[in-house]
Parts: C-alpha cells; sequence; structure tokens
C-alpha cells in the first residue's frame, strides 16, 4: 500500500494544481467533503483521482473507520 502512494507522488510531483483543475473542470466539487456547515476543500492539492483511491485503500487496509470509531467511543466514555 505504501509503494502505491509513494509511486503517486512521484507521479504527481511536477503536476501543476491548475493542469488538474484544466483535466478535470469539476474538481472543485469532486474534491471536497462536507459535513454540515463545514467544508474540507482539498482541490487546491496535487492529488488526483488514482492517488485518493490509494489513500483511500491504506485507509482500508488499516482499519482506520474501526479505530476511529474505537477512538470516539473512549473519548465519549472519559466524559
Amino acid at each position: 500500500m505504501f509503494d502505491d502512494l509513494r509511486a503517486q507522488h512521484t507521479r504527481l510531483a511536477h503536476t501543476r494544481i491548475t493542469d488538474l483543475f484544466d483535466a478535470d473542470p469539476e474538481r472543485a466539487t469532486t474534491f471536497r467533503a462536507q459535513s454540515g456547515d463545514m467544508v474540507f476543500d482539498y482541490s487546491k492539492t496535487t492529488i488526483d483521482s488514482a492517488a485518493r483511491a490509494a489513500l483511500i485503500a491504506l485507509c482500508e487496509t488499516a482499519g482506520l473507520a474501526g479505530k476511529r470509531a474505537a477512538m470516539f467511543a473512549r473519548a465519549l466514555r472519559s466524559r
């Protein structure tokens, strides 16, 4: 998994963000996450769909969702 992310980084190392916007006119919408009024806009970073997929695959392999749930469960119990 890390090798794939390293390969994505190498592939994108000299990529210009403006080129990514030119290639994907919907980038400002596609590369953002929203929860309520909070918006996380990562469209202005040098990540593309392949790099995002590699990052998500690493998170899934590492069991990030379960670890996040456990972290919040402990935080709620300590109140």
